[in-house]
């Protein structure tokens, strides 16, 4: 076993239950940053929008950025985990 093994299998409840607690927030987290992105991908490529076409595709792109980041940083926080 290695000492990262060696210390997952010796956390107490609380740290397990801490554990947990995080892990479920980087889920709904992650499920945000899907939103986030199918947002964005709709205003780029929504047609019949009231928006300019380049305020639209700003819009879009900043949500699509903002979707990737937010999974990029959950993903860092479960291989912490």
């Amino acid at each position: 076993m290695n000492p990262q093994e060696i210390a997952k299998d010796n956390i107490t409840p609380l740290a397990k239950e801490k554990r947990d607690e995080i892990h479920t927030a980087s889920i709904a987290i992650a499920h945000l940053a899907s939103l986030a992105r199918w947002a964005g991908r709709g205003l780029i490529h929504a047609p019949e929008c009231d928006l300019s076409n380049s305020t639209r595709c700003e819009a879009g792109e900043a949500l699509l950025f903002l979707g990737e980041e937010i999974e990029r940083r959950c993903a860092v926080i479960d291989e912490a985990l």
